[in-house]
């Protein structure tokens, strides 16, 4: 059975864009009819300001508190456990809790050559879990252009291509990230990589490199890099944070030579070999509908025997990309956050 996201219709919102992840780096893959938008997050990317925390040993009052739980004086030893391992943060120090985790901002690929002459058509996105890659299809002026996005586990970076088997394309290539009145950044364009650098007033600084390779041409404009009469745009992002070094960390990912056939089979053996520890194989009849259409029609009381276990695998999915290649444990929105100030600050429970 396929195990597959797909959709005819365009997202109206991130929450309905496509995940993916290495543990590392994590990022929304979503837009419009014309536009990819790539939101992304880095598992470092925490707004930093009260990270420099000295906190006693306390090991020694945990038998107190385990006292007062086997006598069963839950709220003496609530209020002990509050008081001993709250440290500057927790429920004895709100106003010193964990600092939000940030989004690191988005890049936009807009296709440009199509008009009321050559009209741009979407025709569907698709998330395939097995093999961890995201895709979206379209047609301008008659060519069908094709998006796809992993996040390569071996050389660690988000990995977008665009292309045409035939025919040639252009689009704008910008970079962004939300208002944001308590950040300083900088955006710099140029023909081979666009940089992007921010900072938190009393936090961390993060900085993102988009590198790109095409066999079309680029141009810097006011509006971002301009690639036309191409066939072919690889693109390879990276985010360095200041809490593992910036520049090391960019350093240690460079774009790669490989081609994109050699990239996803790699990126594809990667995720096999963890997601494929584990097969689930139940007898059910299979649904040719898109994903948004079988939960419309289970919530209006249909039937879709086969739903749940889509959704069984792309849970193992959702903690794979959280995980595979990451240093520190999904939080609770696992790696992806589009907001500066995100529900519950994204915080380990």
């Amino acid at each position: 059975m396929e195990n597959r996201l797909w959709y005819r219709t365009l997202p109206k919102e991130w929450m309905e864009g496509l995940p993916i992840g290495n543990g590392r780096l994590a990022a929304m893959i979503w837009g419009d009819a014309a536009t990819d938008r790539i939101s992304l997050n880095h598992e470092w990317l925490w707004r930093g300001i009260h990270r420099e925390r000295t906190c006693e040993p306390v090991a020694r009052h945990l038998p107190l508190v385990r006292d007062e739980l086997r006598r069963g004086r839950f709220f003496e030893a609530t209020t002990l456990a509050n008081h001993f391992f709250g440290g500057t943060g927790g429920i004895s120090g709100l106003a010193h809790r964990v600092d939000s985790y940030q989004p690191a901002g988005e890049l936009f690929f807009t296709l440009t050559d199509h008009d009321g002459t050559s009209p741009l058509r979407f025709e569907a996105r698709s998330l395939d879990l097995d093999a961890a890659v995201a895709q979206t299809e379209r047609h301008v002026g008659g060519i069908a252009v094709t998006s796809e996005f992993i996040a390569h586990p071996d050389v660690g970076t988000i990995m977008a291509r665009w292309h045409a088997e035939t025919g040639c394309f252009s689009g704008l290539l910008r970079y962004a990230r939300v208002k944001d009145p308590d950040a300083t950044e900088q955006c710099r364009v140029e023909p081979t990589h666009i940089r992007y650098d921010c900072s938190f007033n009393g936090g961390i600084s993060f900085a993102v490199r988009v590198d790109i390779r095409t066999d079309g041409h680029a141009a810097v404009t006011p509006e971002g890099l301009l690639l036309s009469n191409a066939r072919e745009i690889l693109v390879s992002i990276d985010i360095g944070t200041s809490m593992k070094g910036i520049e090391e960390e960019l350093a240690a990912h460079p774009m790669p030579h490989a081609s994109w056939k050699d990239l996803l089979d790699s990126h594809r053996a990667r995720f096999s070999a963890l997601l494929g520890r584990l097969a689930l194989s139940v007898d059910l009849p299979e649904c040719p509908l898109p994903t948004d259409e079988r939960i419309t029609r289970i919530r209006a009381g249909g039937s879709d025997p086969a739903l749940p276990l889509l959704y069984f695998h792309f849970g193992r999915y959702l903690l794979a990309s959280s995980s595979l290649c990451g240093e520190l444990p999904a939080n609770l929105q696992g790696k992806w956050n589009d907001s500066i100030t995100p529900p519950w600050e994204c915080d380990y429970h």
